[in-house]
């Protein structure tokens, strides 16, 4: 039996040519990427905004359960005399499992303890949602939410710090402490982005989920645990055969990893006749889901099977 599951529903906006507001609702299911997108309607001003947004709300959560705890603070009927009323909640052990994770690998300093970017690293991990919807998420399990203009912030300096280099030197630095790099796995996917405008890094590429527009390409190399060691990112037009050969050389360059020790595990599609050559010629293992014709070397076969034969003493 195929099991379908239906995702976290997104309420987009966006400005039509005639310079209205339009609503939709997205629903995808984990189901071969199916989606669901409903256009409820655009929008002329405020009050029709707030309409348009309430009904989309109502569309995104149907047949969505909840359990209603608000009449039991809100009437004095329904607390017995003296009785304690629930003023807040918070997921206290998620919270100090994902906290304790982040600074056991050495993320807050390798962020300079920068909050925003932490709150939207422990709301991606909760619900994988947008930005916009960071503070929700993380008022839910009982942290104080900064502002979404606060976590845009927060991005540039990410960006005009190159804190991805320091996460990254941080994951290695704990892996390492295990005494195992040894082996590293690596593949590749597209991210898309919901507009038909292309620009110097999203361009129109080939598409894994069969879409059409602009994307990006996204590498990361990991160890045998999950832990990312080295991420890349490429225009979306960019052959994924010419990705792995760079992170590896990064991942060589930056830990100083001797190239015999290390065995690369990757997808087929990663792969080219090249790519192998160049992974042999450097020293390094791999191991690829592909067919032997594609090695840099002659493979061959035994046609029948041979079997020797052990003479066996019998008694007389």
């Amino acid at each position: 039996m195929r099991r379908i599951e239906r995702l976290t529903p997104s309420i987009n906006t966006y400005v039509t040519s005639s310079g209205a507001t339009a609503v939709k609702v997205k629903v995808v299911f984990k189901d071969r990427g199916r989606r669901t997108v409903r256009h409820l309607g655009s929008a002329h001003d405020e009050a029709e905004l707030a309409v348009l947004m309430a009904r989309a709300l109502q569309v995104a959560e149907a047949g969505q359960m909840s359990l209603d705890l608000e009449p039991l603070g809100a009437s004095g009927a329904c607390v017995a005399p003296g009785g304690a009323v629930m003023g807040s909640t918070r997921s206290a052990v998620l919270v100090r499992v994902l906290e304790h994770a982040w600074s056991a690998l050495g993320l807050d300093a390798a962020v300079e303890g920068d909050e925003g970017l932490r709150q939207m690293v422990l709301a991606r991990l909760v619900e994988p949602t947008s930005k916009e919807r960071v503070p929700r998420v993380v008022s839910e399990i009982g942290i104080d939410p900064l502002s979404v203009r606060t976590l845009l912030r927060s991005l540039r300096r990410c960006t005009g710090k190159g804190w991805r280099a320091s996460v990254q030197a941080a994951l290695r630095c704990h892996v390492s402490a295990g005494g195992d790099l040894s082996l590293v796995l690596y593949d590749v996917t597209t991210l898309y982005f919901e507009t038909d405008k292309e620009d110097d890094l999203r361009k129109v590429g080939f598409f894994k989920e069969r879409r059409v527009g602009p994307q990006v390409a996204v590498g990361v190399l990991v160890d045998r645990s999950g832990l990312a060691l080295q991420v890349g990112c490429w225009e979306g037009d960019h052959a994924e055969t010419r990705t792995i050969i760079p992170m590896v050389r990064q991942l060589l360059d930056a830990h100083l990893i001797e190239p015999a020790g290390l065995v690369v595990v990757a997808d087929a599609g990663t792969m080219s006749l090249s790519n192998l050559t160049a992974l042999d010629k450097a020293g390094l293992g791999f191991i690829i889901g592909s067919k032997t014709t594609r090695a840099p070397y002659p493979t061959t076969w035994p046609s029948t099977p041979t079997f020797t034969a052990t003479p066996t003493a019998t008694a007389s």
